[in-house]
């Protein structure tokens, strides 16, 4: 063949020339190399493919994990918190809640709701002020409006202590306590005789020990109604009958005048 027939381009449209062997190597080699490129491009896509399915496994993993925590910013909760520690003779894990706020009434709560929005009954923790802070029970009374937030102050507990009860009040005015009991001894009044007194049941018991058959002076007025009874501080054999008030501070004692009687006095006294 001609020399002038023969070409080493491999890029020739011509049909008259025929390709060298030089030109045929060297569109194998090009072939080589393409294919080369080729496969290591399918290569880097499938690691790409592979890089992108484990960054959204590695998402949905982290998607699937932050549904299962509780945000910082507030969320709501499905199941029981459970906060568990171990301190032998100390506190261990607990419940902090913070206002980091200052001044009067600042405050944090605990709620109780039920199937909607509305508070049903609340633990309420406040400043009190001058330093000092008091916890307060809320509830909804019985036959209260259900579509409204009817809560109520029931009870509360001071800086020192006091109790706050919305059925008694002031608990220490209400219940019973040492100022609140009068005790009061005459030993020569008749034979000796005790008086007790009750501030908040405005009460005066008188316990009298005379003789029989006559009008015995009690050492302290009545300010209303009030009764006597007698009976023998004997035996208990001598009737000790006809025993009333005669002004609110004499009773009449029946028996006789020589029979020894304990003398009960019961009724109002405006202590």
């Amino acid at each position: 063949m001609p020399n002038n027939k023969k070409s080493n381009s491999v890029t020739s449209t011509s049909n008259d020339n025929v390709a060298t062997s030089s030109a045929v190597k060297t569109a194998y080699d090009k072939g080589v190399e393409a294919k080369t490129a080729a496969d290591n491009a399918q290569h880097s896509a499938n690691d790409g493919i592979n890089r992108a399915n484990n960054a959204q496994s590695s998402a949905n993993a982290a998607n699937n994990n932050a549904n299962g925590r509780v945000s910082k910013s507030g969320d709501t909760m499905t199941g029981s918190l459970a906060i568990t520690g171990s301190q032998s003779g100390g506190f261990a894990s607990g419940l902090m809640l913070k206002n980091k706020a200052g001044g009067q009434n600042t405050s944090v709560f605990v709620d109780f709701y039920q199937t909607d929005n509305i508070p049903r009954a609340s633990m309420w923790m406040r400043d009190a002020g001058n330093n000092s802070t008091q916890i307060e029970f809320l509830n909804t009374p019985e036959g209260a409006n259900w579509d409204i937030d009817s809560r109520q102050t029931v009870f509360k507990i001071t800086s020192s202590g006091n109790l706050w009860s919305k059925a008694f009040g002031w608990l220490h005015d209400y219940f019973m306590k040492r100022s609140d009991f009068i005790h009061t001894w005459y030993p020569n009044h008749y034979n000796g005789t005790t008086v007790y007194k009750i501030r908040h049941l405005n009460l005066m018991i008188t316990v009298m020990y005379a003789t029989g058959d006559k009008e015995l002076i009690l050492p302290e007025i009545y300010d209303g109604h009030f009764g006597v009874w007698a009976t023998d501080r004997g035996t208990g054999k001598i009737s000790v009958n006809s025993n009333y008030p005669v002004g609110n501070n004499r009773v009449r004692v029946g028996g006789r005048g020589d029979t020894a009687v304990a003398v009960l006095v019961i009724g109002y006294k405006n202590v």
